[in-house]
This record gives structure tokens, sequence and C-alpha cells, in this order.
């Protein structure tokens, strides 16, 4: 008789133990739940990040790396060309105005736009276009 007393007083502990536990996570859980409720306005702020939902991991942001479809398809989505193509594949100019190809087709000379500015709105200098020939000789 003692040792049934004795079980039913453990199972009485263990039952107020377990209900201890069970109310502190109810407790947490609707804490929680009204902690990450909150009613900010954050439309203020979408126009700040740039979504863009690709099934495959992007190798590379930089336009003269990009190999695949994916890395293509990303960068042309952040950065404007000298031309581009318009639905009919017709080349017309994006941030140029017009170009000229010289007789021998080696060289192209592009004027570009009077409102182009770049990240840190400067206008275009002739001379930075030198600063790209580095990355793009370190393509081959």
């Amino acid at each position: 008789m003692a040792n049934l007393q004795l079980l039913n007083q453990m199972i009485k502990h263990e039952m107020c133990y377990i209900i201890t536990i069970i109310r502190c996570l109810s407790v947490a859980c609707a804490l929680l739940f009204f902690i990450s409720c909150d009613n900010r306005d954050h439309s203020k702020q979408d126009h700040l990040v740039f979504r863009y939902n690709e099934h495959k991991n992007i190798g590379s942001l930089d336009p003269a790396f990009s190999k695949d479809l994916a890395d293509i398809w990303a960068t042309n989505q952040l950065f404007n060309g000298l031309v581009q193509m318009d639905e009919n594949l017709n080349v017309k100019p994006c941030i140029s105005n017009h170009w000229t190809i010289s007789e021998d087709a080696l060289t192209y000379s592009f004027s570009i736009r009077k409102d182009v500015f770049f990240i840190n709105t400067n206008c275009l200098v002739m001379t930075q276009p030198d600063l790209l020939k580095p990355a793009i000789l370190n393509i081959a």
C-alpha cells in the first residue's frame, strides 16, 4: 500500500512538472506570436530590395564573367549595355546615342548619352572605359 501511495505521489509530481512545461511553452508561443506580428508598413522600403527568383545558383554578377543563362539573366536585370535588342532582335541604342564601325570592323566607336551616370553619380569621362580593359583582358 505504501508503494502504491509513493507511486501515486510520483505520478502527481511528474504530471505537475509536465503541466508546468506545457504552460511555459504556451506562454512562449503566445509571446512569440505577438512579437512577430507587427503592423509597420514595409512598402516604404520595398524599393530598396531587389528580389530575383532563380532556380540555379548565380555564379557571377560581373557581366564579363556571365557564362550561362542564369548569370546572363541576372546581370541583364542589373546592368544596361551600350546597345540592346528589341522584340525583333534588331540592335538599338541603350546607354549610347549612336555608334560607328570602322571599315575593317575592328573598331567600334560609341557616343554615350549625356544623361548616363554611374554609381558615384559622376558622368562618364572618355578615359573611364580604359578602366574596363584589365577586366576584359582577364577573361581569356
